[in-house]
């Protein structure tokens, strides 16, 4: 596939992004299988950092006009807010298609995140709760 990404940043404090996903479509074909296409999907976000411990996103993914007055919306919207007090330490909540989330982080290299995903086309259909932890190391 190939997809294509931009940021504009309006100022410090605010940004605009978009991404095309499979921009020309991604054909898979299988011996034994009927071949499938993956159509292109268009994701728009936006970021706004208030103060420097401060910072909020939202983005809605795989976008198509007909998706905004239907129930599917939800599962394709994202809402989320990072409170960071120190450098040490970040707290993090949000709306992940539709259900709460919240995580942490601690020292930039330790990472938890508790979030629910939705299996089905609807929230409240299939839903799969996730805990998360994550270990990084940079040099």
């Amino acid at each position: 596939g190939f997809d294509l990404g931009f940021i504009y940043d309006i100022s410090e404090e605010l940004a605009f992004s978009m991404v095309i996903n499979d921009l020309f479509s991604t054909h898979l074909a299988y011996s034994d299988l009927p071949s499938e296409v993956i159509k292109g999907s268009l994701t728009l976000g936006a970021g706004y950092k208030p103060s420097t411990s401060l910072k909020l996103a939202a983005d809605i993914r795989g976008l198509e006009f007909a998706d905004l007055i239907s129930a599917t919306f939800f599962t394709k919207l994202h809402l989320g807010a990072e409170y960071s007090p120190h450098k040490a330490m970040a707290l993090r909540a949000g709306l992940y298609q539709g259900y709460p989330t919240f995580g942490f982080g601690l020292l930039k290299f330790l990472n938890y995140a508790y979030y629910t995903r939705e299996l089905g086309h609807y929230p409240g259909q299939i839903p799969e709760t996730m805990h998360m932890l994550s270990l990084s190391l940079g040099f």
